[in-house]
């Protein structure tokens, strides 16, 4: 269960990501499955996690039920700039890029629209060195202990 996920991963912060795509079959347009997410988040301290998805409608539907809900809108293209001004406006904390599309200039300008940048999915060591040394938020990889390791952690 998703109570269960965030205690094994204390006191890790953690990325809670909603699925919705339109072209899958269990594709729910209410988003009725929100709501219980917004359920367990509650129970738990918000520094803890941010809410993501690709599906810019559903973090809109977030953000109305709880407006201090942090959030970060799911990017395929990081460098396309008109992404960050729109997640700054939409009140996201920060955007989750694909690795390959951040540039510093992006992690830079972000972080002055208020955004964190949180880049997916990085088992490459030089480029998490560098992802680091531009002081991205957080590098989601599948190998946490690796990436420590090539951030000399």
């Amino acid at each position: 269960t998703l109570t269960e996920a965030l205690a094994a991963c204390a006191p890790l912060e953690v990325n809670v990501e909603i699925k919705s795509d339109p072209n899958e079959p269990d594709y729910d347009p209410s988003f009725s499955i929100i709501e219980p997410v917004l359920e367990v988040l509650h129970r738990e301290p918000r520094e803890r996690f941010e809410v993501s998805s690709f599906d810019a409608e559903l973090m809109a539907r977030v953000r109305e039920l709880d407006p201090e809900m942090p959030t970060a809108q799911l990017v395929l293209n990081g460098l396309d700039q008109a992404t960050w001004t729109a997640a700054a406006e939409a009140g996201h904390t920060s955007i989750n890029p694909h690795w390959m599309t951040v540039d510093e200039n992006l992690v830079t300008t972000c972080r002055e629209l208020g955004l964190g940048v949180n880049v997916w999915t990085c088992d490459d060591p030089e480029a998490i060195r560098r992802l680091a040394n531009w002081q991205v938020k957080s590098i989601i990889a599948n190998n946490p202990a690796e990436a420590r390791k090539a951030m000399g952690a």
